[in-house]
């Protein structure tokens, strides 16, 4: 099938001083690990990892490179405070290899085991007991079609890379699930979804379960289905189904425990303005306020006082936005917040220990082919966005906020 990309939402660098950054911080606060992704160039040139520092308002280079180059992947904090890097695309073939980052040495290391099947634009979830839950994706091996769930595989050659092909399953999007162990770094078989999907969002529910609701079909359509994942049981059934198609979109847990899914792209692929609410207790969607405009490949994140800032992604006419706004759950409506410094696309929002957000990653609208880019900074007390530390430019990369 013709390789489709959806983008998710999630370098070695040279260190720049803090300007314009403002707010409280909260010396000796967590820092952010950002992890591969592309600048979309001509070059190809490799992307390292590197870590921000609130304190110093800083990006550095880890202290030694990741052990694979890959987009669209996924970053897991573990129990233990190391961080699993599983899956993606180098390039644009889905790859089965995973690595884990130590915050103790700074380095990456393979881990003991390959995921099961290739993936990339899946979700990662870490689940109660400690192990990680690995659902759905992208799968592209220059031709093979996506396995299905406990389908046949012999090996064979694309190219210069030995891979696995498999009998059954449909070309593009992958319908099956898998966990990882960390204190074995082995993956195993988990349940099969109803449905493929691709570019979904995966929530943990405060009773342990997870939503995993839309995202991309095998023929490149946005799906209005959602399940939930029990792992008790191992199993996934099918909940509520969303008010519209969407993929791409983002999904918040909100403190009364319900979980916001705003955006993406609907039907037609068209950014959308709709939002709605999941709520577990009769697991069903429901409407609420719509954003000011639509975004496609938008970022959001929780607020401490228990709003939802959403910035950035494509508008309808696929032009980059630096516009953000504000959910109040509350009163369910959206508010306009200041601009961002620069109109990004596909920019990820962490919060960090202070309660301020850091914006990494995207690539400013119309200046693909530049290397260094600068973080923004999200002050959610003026509600405003400024520069901060300067890092290399990138999407379908992962940001992911370390423990002490």
């Amino acid at each position: 099938m013709t390789r489709r990309k959806f983008l998710v939402l999630a370098a070695a660098m040279t260190t720049s001083a803090m300007i314009g950054d403002s707010g409280c911080k909260r010396p000796g606060a967590r820092k952010v690990l950002v992890v591969g992704g592309s600048n979309f160039d001509i070059s190809h040139r490799p992307i390292d990892a590197e870590v921000y520092d609130p304190d110093s308002g800083r990006f550095a280079a880890t202290k030694g490179p990741p052990m694979k180059q890959r987009s669209f992947h996924t970053a897991t904090l573990l129990p233990d405070g190391d961080v699993l890097i599983a899956g993606g695309a180098p390039g644009w073939v889905s790859t089965a290899s995973a690595e884990l980052y130590s915050v103790v040495n700074q380095t990456f290391a393979s881990a003991k085991s390959e995921m099961t099947v290739p993936r990339d634009q899946h979700t990662a979830t870490l689940l109660d007991n400690g192990t990680v839950l690995i659902v759905g994706g992208n799968y592209n091996l220059g031709g093979a079609v996506a396995p299905a769930p406990g389908a046949s595989s012999s090996s064979s050659v694309y190219g210069s890379a030995k891979v696995k092909s498999f009998a059954g399953g449909s070309p593009g999007m992958l319908s099956s699930s898998e966990i990882f162990n960390p204190a074995t770094q082995a993956f195993s078989p988990g349940a099969a979804l109803n449905a493929p999907r691709a570019a979904h969002t995966a929530t943990l529910l405060p009773d342990g379960t997870i939503l995993i609701a839309g995202g991309a079909d095998p023929k490149g359509k946005f799906a209005r289905t959602a399940e939930i994942y029990d792992p008790r049981s191992n199993r996934s059934t099918l909940t509520g189904e969303i008010g519209v198609q969407r993929g791409s979109h983002v999904a918040v847990l909100l403190g009364d425990g319900k979980v916001l899914l705003a955006g993406g792209g609907g039907p037609n692929e068209k950014a959308c303005r709709s939002v709605e609410l999941y709520d577990p207790r009769a697991g069903t969607f429901r409407p609420t306020g719509e954003m000011m405009v639509g975004r496609r490949f938008l970022t959001a994140e929780l607020l401490d006082d228990g709003r939802v800032l959403v910035a950035g992604g494509k508008d309808v006419n696929l032009v980059p936005l630096a516009s953000a706004e504000i959910y109040d759950p509350n009163k369910g409506t959206f508010s306009s917040t200041h601009m961002m410094q620069l109109a990004w696309e596909a920019a990820l929002a962490t919060r960090l220990d202070d309660g301020r957000a850091l914006m990494t990653g995207a690539i400013p609208h119309l200046r693909i082919f530049e290397s260094q880019g600068r973080a923004q900074i999200f002050n959610p007390a003026t509600e405003t966005f400024s520069f901060t530390g300067s890092m290399t430019v990138r999407q379908g990369h992962t940001a992911t906020l370390l423990a002490k």
